[in-house]
């Protein structure tokens, strides 16, 4: 009896002291784990910041939830080593509190994200050995290929250093004025754009023979 005694003091004393630490408990539905009931068949109970009682339960889906969010306080949410973590505000809205080191490996989508302030971006160069492709024209009036078709290709770039026009093709076989033919005048410059490049065969026609071109590919 005297030791029963001494059991309940200690048991007050502890409550007292440390509330929390009584609190936390789990509780298992009567389904097996990983199977869904109706109701809320598991719920975790814990205390705030402010010490207000917070519940989180799974409904009949497995979804998890904050079954009373008010009172006030914040409630932290963690993993085990504390590196990443979200905060429950006494609405019951979950924000990202703080993220320590790098994020974890794997695809995450995110949603709509505010930047406030000016950002500084810095767009890091991309750096590349060019494949010379120039030459001239061999048969006046007769289209040639340029560039072969080429899956690989990443960039382009296409001069006419003649006195006479030349005229270039992404889709067939170039040709004076012909539908599909761009016009290059003279010492004007080709570049492909930063988003779409031509991977096909590239034709250029020019009137005159030997009509000199510079070109370069990645």
């Amino acid at each position: 009896m005297f030791f029963m005694k001494r059991l309940i003091l200690f048991t007050l004393v502890f409550m007292s002291i440390f509330p929390h630490r009584l609190y936390a408990q789990g509780t298992q539905g009567p389904n097996a784990p990983g199977t869904p009931g109706t109701g809320n068949p598991v719920q975790v109970g814990g205390r705030d910041s402010t010490g207000a009682v917070r519940v989180f339960k799974t409904d009949s889906t497995g979804q998890v939830y904050i079954a009373n969010p008010g009172g006030g306080g914040t409630t932290k949410i963690t993993d085990q080593t504390g590196a990443y973590y979200l905060l429950v505000n006494s609405s019951g809205q979950i924000s990202i509190a703080s993220i320590t080191g790098s994020l974890p490996a794997g695809s995450a989508v995110i949603g709509a994200v505010t930047i406030s302030g000016t950002p500084a971006v810095t767009v890091a160069p991309t750096t590349a050995t060019l494949t010379d492709c120039s030459g001239s024209i061999t048969t006046g009036g007769t289209a040639q290929t340029l560039m072969a078709s080429n899956t690989s290709r990443t960039y382009f770039l296409i001069q006419n250093t003649s006195l006479y026009d030349e005229w270039i093709s992404f889709t067939g076989t170039a040709g004076l004025a012909s539908a599909g033919s761009y016009r290059l005048q003279r010492y004007g410059v080709w570049v492909s754009d930063p988003g779409t490049v031509s991977t096909g065969a590239i034709s250029i026609w020019g009137s005159t023979t030997g009509q000199t071109f510079s070109a370069s590919q990645h």
